[in-house]
């Protein structure tokens, strides 16, 4: 009978972390799709929510103060980051560094800023 050599503590926690990272990137996929299958629900101010509006971008492309609240307000609402990308005509990557900003602005409970 062959006895199972024990695993040194650091490789188990590698393991450990791999199956968490691993989770969570599933977790974030499943919301996704969920949110494919059932889109937000439009309210009275989404008619202020104009994700092309001219006004969200600046003449280099960039976010205008407004765009990035549009932005944060389509997370509010639910939008998962390619439905932003595509919304607001931004890369995957770019949605990505919005949703980190979101969150670290307090998500959903931040102070919401006006759309001027």
């Amino acid at each position: 009978m062959m006895v199972p050599t024990e695993m040194p503590k650091q490789q188990i926690v590698d393991v450990l972390n791999k199956l968490i990272g691993n989770t969570e990137s599933l977790l974030a996929e499943m919301h996704d799709l969920k949110a494919m299958i059932e889109p937000p629900v439009a309210t009275q101010d989404d008619e202020h929510l104009d994700p092309a509006d001219p006004a969200n971008k600046l003449s280099n492309g960039k976010f205008s103060e407004r765009g990035i609240e549009v932005c944060f307000r389509l997370f509010d609402k639910g939008y998962n980051k390619n439905m932003v990308a595509r919304e607001m005509g931004i890369s995957y990557a770019a949605a990505i560094y919005r949703h980190n900003d979101w969150i670290n602005s307090g998500g959903s409970l931040r102070k919401k800023q006006p759309l001027e």
